[in-house]
């Protein structure tokens, strides 16, 4: 079918075959208007998205709505377009509620949302609804983005599910000799290295002290002995300062950093927890909000 032919077979209630290319007439993708003509000059196709969106054929942009975007496009009569182009509204329903299922690519879907995020965008710039019908239709915005963010969502987790059982049974395979190995690294340093290096610092430590007792210069750094074990060519394991801190008084340590983000955040969640626990704690109230969902 060319040119307006599949469109008057619509308008005369018949049932032809969705057509894979873009035909000519007037219809409605997601919430926008969109008209499909033939150039007379140069014979190629138009599309008019609402009024400032021209695609032209043999572009980029028409490449994407022929396969995006027409697969979405349903008829609507002339007067219709007329109507809303002049600033009318669609009819109550929402346009894509009965879509056929999205093309499970990442394109297909990407485009979906987006189409509905604009459309959500528009409604969320208008404030409040005012009357049921648009309530109703943000109703309807709300559950097409959830089912499209289900959507998405499950096709990311089936898509990388066979990498992350492949990193797992890589992890199991070698996480025997790594453990092993980190074991017997720790112990050594902890169980034979650290006694040794902090007995050797200790006797350095006090030659130090002897030689100022007497009188001779403290020793510039460069000429301190080195306190360290290893091979010579060998990286040499040295004493490290660890700082860590042991609470004595809990309720003392909380006043100091009650206002820091991390400890409100920390309450915050046990808060909420004990809220929808319906459970008052000291220092906190439970509010009621209405929210839709």
């Amino acid at each position: 079918m060319t040119d307006f032919s599949y469109y008057f077979a619509l308008a005369r209630d018949e049932t032809p075959d969705h057509p894979d290319a873009p035909q000519c007439g007037r219809w409605r993708m997601s919430d926008d208007p969109v008209a499909i003509w033939r150039d007379p000059v140069d014979d190629k196709l138009r599309v008019l998205v609402r009024r400032n969106r021209l695609i032209v054929e043999d572009t980029d942009a028409f490449v994407s709505f022929a396969t995006v975007g027409w697969a979405h496009c349903k008829y609507i009569t002339q007067d219709k377009y007329d109507a809303v182009m002049a600033g009318e509204p669609w009819d109550n329903q929402h346009p894509m509620t009965n879509l056929p299922p999205p093309d499970d690519s990442l394109e297909a879907i990407a485009e979906r949302i987006a189409d509905l995020e604009r459309e959500a965008k528009a409604l969320i710039e208008k404030g409040a609804a005012k009357t049921k019908e648009e309530a109703d239709r943000a109703s309807d915005l709300k559950n097409l983005l959830g089912d499209a963010e289900k959507a998405a969502d499950e096709l990311r987790t089936e898509e990388k599910a066979p990498a992350l059982q492949q990193c797992r049974e890589i992890d199991a395979k070698w996480a025997t000799p790594i453990n092993a190995a980190r074991n017997a690294k720790n112990l050594l340093a902890a169980k034979v290295i650290a006694p040794f290096l902090q007995m050797l610092k200790r006797e350095r430590d006090e030659a130090e002290f002897q030689a100022l007792t007497r009188g001779e210069k403290d020793p510039h750094p460069a000429e301190r002995v080195p306190v360290t074990a290893g091979s010579p060519g060998r990286r040499s394991v040295a004493l490290r300062t660890v700082k860590r801190a042991i609470i004595e008084d809990q309720d003392a340590l909380y006043n100091a950093n009650r206002e820091h983000p991390k400890v409100r955040a920390v309450l915050q969640d046990i808060a909420d927890a004990a809220a929808r626990a319906n459970i008052a704690l000291p220092g906190m109230r439970i509010i009621v909000e209405e929210r839709a969902a």
